[in-house]
């Protein structure tokens, strides 16, 4: 083995590096495998990426004495008497453990149960865990006996569905902030809306006991705990899952809560799009995001509502601090000049997605003005998930866009590209700057539902304005259409590198022998 093999450092920076994820899990847990039986000065850093994440607590159970567990109808239990050399086992593994998932299933709660027989807390390293489908949360709740000091994120997902057997208030949750005081992010989803009320004293109690606290999750929200978590500077990412029954109006009350410029990400989920929801909290709230987003799931936006939105966030927004906004809706407004013109004013937006939102009410005028008030904008959906297929703007729009937004990296539009025909490629001039060199950073455009006629001249037209331009991504009944386009797109890249070479052996000069 090479000396430097030898090095602990490097030893577990290789291991960081094979640590099993997404891609080639599989495969990198083998190679870890070998690892930790290669010798025993890489089995440590081995088997500390090997046990990092788990996603249920089996594995622990199947390294220890097969003559220790049982299991029946009534779910796990210990069938012997748990001794120093079990417990010794169980911690080789154990203490290396810094993410665990659990969830509610059977299987999961009688094991979780019977490991909270032990007296000692048996994950002394954890950093993250994640509770899936909780049916009860009880004082004796599944998955207590995990909790620790070490933790730093905590998600809890509570299945709505199933209705508990207690108020799940008078739980856990008032130990929370005492068991696990250093939580920094902290989720808490799909809380029974019936107990929510009573649920808020005894998150807002968690709270208070984490001072760096840096992203909350919450599906309910009251006074105080808006006032708390204003309070708090080390809070960098607010998100509020709200319901249709859910009346910020009274909530709030006539409190004007100001939250601190370090917090800079907010969403909003709604289930049901009520603009007097965000209205109610814009109007009592001062906030200075980078990036905010709204996201509803179900429901319809009354004709102007959005126009009225973005005005608002004109007076309670910073206007040169917005970087980036997302309206994401199922059926969402259709956009009029006088609606969006709202939004020229915040011109240091970065990315923008309003893909849902129909654009039939706009005209390319419209556009070239949308265009130059975001100068800095590298990212831009508009109207490019949406089913209309008669969107107002044209191809002109396309060539404002890249004019006035030289950094455009990421495009998704919808647009009638039916007006560029064959004709009007026949007759385009070189000189003419609707086909000179727009962009060079594009390689994908996403067009949604566009309409188009001829391919052949559209992709001639994308590829002279766009020349790294290389595939169209497109849905609806023209997709047909654009995947030609796409297609072409290639051909034409392949015809120009055959003209290169053709030019190239022009190009060299015949050399004499002799």
């Amino acid at each position: 083995m090479h000396r430097a093999l030898q090095i602990s450092e490097i030893q577990k920076m290789i291991c960081y590096h094979l640590a099993p994820g997404d891609d080639q899990s599989e495969a990198h847990r083998r190679i870890l495998y070998a690892l930790a039986r290669t010798s025993r000065a890489w089995a440590e850093p081995a088997l500390d990426q090997l046990w990092a994440r788990l996603n249920s607590i089996e594995p622990l159970l199947k390294c220890l004495p097969k003559d220790l567990w049982k299991s029946d109808l009534d779910g796990w239990f210990f069938a012997r008497h748990f001794g120093p050399k079990d417990w010794e086992i169980l911690q080789k593994y154990a203490r290396r453990v810094r993410c665990l998932y659990l969830d509610d299933e059977g299987h999961s709660r009688d094991i979780c149960t019977a490991l909270s027989q032990l007296p000692t807390p048996i994950l002394t390293g954890l950093r993250e865990l994640h509770v899936a489908e909780c049916q009860k949360l009880e004082g004796g709740c599944f998955w207590r006996p995990f909790l620790a000091s070490t933790i730093t994120r905590l998600h809890i997902h509570y299945n709505a569905d199933s209705p508990p057997n207690r108020n799940p208030s008078n739980s856990v949750m008032w130990t929370l902030g005492m068991l696990c005081p250093n939580v920094k992010d902290f989720q808490l989803l799909d809380w029974p809306q019936r107990y929510e009320a009573e649920a808020t004293a005894s998150v807002l109690g968690a709270l208070e006991h984490w001072r760096d606290l840096e992203t909350v999750d919450l599906p309910f929200i009251d006074v105080r705990t808006m006032l708390h978590l204003s309070s708090m500077h080390s809070l960098t990412s607010l998100e509020l899952h709200i319901t249709k029954d859910y009346a910020w109006d009274h909530t709030l009350s006539d409190t004007k809560i100001v939250f601190p410029r370090t917090l800079k990400f907010i969403k909003l989920s709604m289930e049901i799009y009520n603009l007097d929801l965000l209205v109610s909290f814009l109007s009592k709230t001062r906030l200075a995001p980078i990036s905010f987003r709204i996201m509803t799931c179900r429901g319809s936006i009354s004709p102007g509502s959005t126009g009225r939105l973005f005005m608002l966030m004109t007076s309670r927004f910073s206007i040169d601090r917005l970087r980036c906004l997302v309206m994401d809706s199922v059926n969402p407004d259709v956009l009029a000049p006088d609606t969006i013109r709202p939004l020229f004013r915040f011109r240091s937006l970065e990315s923008l997605d309003l893909s849902e939102y129909h654009a039939s009410s706009l005209d390319d005028a419209t556009m070239a003005e949308f265009a130059s008030s975001f100068p800095r904008l590298t990212i831009l959906y508009f109207g490019s998930d949406s089913m209309l297929d008669y969107p107002g703007i044209t191809y002109k729009s396309i060539i404002s866009l890249l004019k006035s937004c030289p950094k455009l990296q990421t495009l998704g539009i919808s647009f009638n590209a039916k007006s560029i025909t064959t004709a009007m490629v026949m007759s385009r001039d070189d000189d003419d700057e609707e086909w000179q060199v727009l962009n060079t950073r594009l390689s994908t455009i996403e067009v949604g539902n566009s309409p188009i006629t001829n391919p052949a001249p559209v992709a001639l037209f994308l590829k002279a304005i766009m020349p790294q331009l290389i595939s169209v991504q497109s849905m609806g009944c023209n997709l047909r259409a654009w995947t030609a386009v796409g297609s072409m797109l290639s051909l034409l890249d392949l015809e120009k590198e055959l003209e290169r070479k053709r030019a190239g052996r022009r190009s060299t000069p015949l050399r004499l022998r002799g």
